[in-house]
This record gives C-alpha cells, sequence and structure tokens, in this order.
C-alpha cells in the first residue's frame, strides 16, 4: 500500500513537471494553484472512492441474506 501511493506521489510530480511545465514558470503564484488544484482533486477521487468502497462493503450482504431478503420481500414461506 505504501509503494503504490509512492508511486501515485511520484506519477503525480513527473506530470506537474513535464507536462504541466510547473519548474519553467516565472510566476510562482501560478505553480502553486495549480499544485492546490491538483491536491483538491486527488484528495476529492481518493476520498470519493475509499467512501463509496466503505459505503458498498456496509451494504453487501451475504448470498444466504439476500436469498432471505428477497423471500421475505416477495412474501414466500418456507
Amino acid at each position: 500500500l505504501i509503494a503504490v501511493a509512492g508511486f501515485g506521489f511520484l506519477q503525480l510530480a513527473v506530470q506537474l513537471v513535464f507536462f504541466l511545465h510547473l519548474d519553467r514558470e516565472s510566476n510562482p503564484r501560478w505553480n502553486a494553484m495549480i499544485l492546490g488544484f491538483a491536491l483538491i482533486m486527488v484528495s476529492i477521487i481518493t476520498g470519493g472512492s475509499i467512501w463509496i468502497m466503505s459505503n458498498l462493503r456496509q451494504h453487501s450482504m451475504s448470498p444466504m441474506d439476500t436469498n432471505a431478503f428477497i423471500m421475505k420481500d416477495e412474501g414466500v414461506r418456507k
């Protein structure tokens, strides 16, 4: 997990330097704004993904529970 996070930050740094050319900008204010925007977007995407996955895990049922729920919902009695 730490290695994946490290590679993710390394990829972000490479993209900011080589594709957005943050190292060649004469105005450092724009660099800070772009970096801040990138960090906000990464936080939103990561936090949203974790939120969705935890919500799905919390609401998932085992196959036996699913069958029991469907039978109860449809009014099927054993």
